[in-house]
């Protein structure tokens, strides 16, 4: 091979612009086609120098199969790659070469990193769950506690009184209940706390909802109903708990309550807010004392 076609090699190795096809070049059919296998080397580095892998290799020969195959292994860590910015690390490099063996190694590790996490999130929203339930929940009955009966009646009030929608509270207390835990045991007493709930909860309409104010009292909120309406849903109930004892190891004891209704169009105030709820509220306890000093086991209204 002449000092020339030596020359001319380096140059198309080493120069921003290769030469053209010059003297022997030109003349041999042999050195053309390393001419033009070194420029498509050429072509494709430079594809590759600017990120673009999506040429293509159509010669072949061992360079050319080498750059091929160099351009599917860039072209699948792409796609790989673009799955991890998805958080998809499920994925493995299809090689068994000592990259893809770290780069599967180190996906593995991502992907049991993110299930731990993100087993750790459900564990962790289920136990924030569980507490926002214990903060809002009686534990002996289940029923909402106070503060959650009354958010949850002040929302309901609010969307009433945008639909003209009547509604109103019911407190009700069991009757004689300190004489019954004195009789029968504070053990007892827990059994017909949880046993009213179930005969109300039973017994009362889908939408109208339950909550324990304190002690033997609870606090009953109904809605698209007039007073008339109302007093007989209270009536319902009251005959219902009467009819129904609550069993004990001593036999079937009689329970009753009494009712105390009022209506949210009675309170005299414009804005609905935690005033408006505790108005209601006191309202239905004034009649509800009204029926425990008028013989007990009974619906008043206010």
């Amino acid at each position: 091979m002449s000092n020339d076609t030596l020359m001319h090699i380096q140059r198309l190795l080493t120069d921003s612009n290769p030469p053209s096809l010059e003297g022997e070049f030109a003349e041999s059919v042999e050195l053309t086609k390393l001419h033009d296998d070194i420029l498509t080397v050429r072509e494709i580095l430079t594809a590759f120098a600017n990120d673009d892998f999506s040429v293509s290799i159509e010669k072949s020969g061992v360079v050319f199969d080498n750059l091929r195959t160099l351009q599917e292994h860039i072209n699948s860590i792409f796609i790989l790659m673009q799955l991890v910015e998805q958080g998809n690390f499920s994925q493995q490099y299809p090689l068994t070469n000592s990259f893809s063996i770290a780069f599967n190694r180190m996906m593995s590790q991502f992907d049991s990193t993110l299930s731990s996490l993100k087993d750790e999130e459900k564990a962790s929203q289920e136990r924030e769950s569980h507490l926002k339930y214990l903060a809002d929940h009686d534990p002996l009955t289940g029923l909402m506690n106070r503060r959650a009966f009354m958010e949850k009646a002040l929302g309901v009030l609010k969307m009433a009184v945008l639909k003209g929608v009547s509604c109103g509270i019911v407190m009700i207390d069991i009757d004689f209940f300190k004489k019954f835990n004195d009789t029968y045991g504070h053990l007892a007493g827990d059994e017909a706390l949880k046993h009213f709930v179930e005969v109300i909860s039973r017994t009362m309409r889908k939408d109208d909802f339950l909550g324990r104010y304190g002690g033997e009292e609870f606090v009953f909120f109904f809605c698209k109903a007039d007073k008339k309406t109302g007093i007989a849903i209270a009536e319902r109930l009251r005959e219902t708990l009467a009819h129904s004892p609550v069993l004990l190891d001593v036999g079937p004891v009689s329970l009753t309550a009494s009712f105390g209704v009022a209506m949210a169009s009675d309170v005299k105030a414009t804005t609905i807010d935690e005033k408006f709820i505790e108005n209601l509220i006191h309202n239905a306890d004034i009649a509800l004392y009204q029926a425990k000093n008028t013989g007990r086991n009974k619906v008043v209204a206010f």
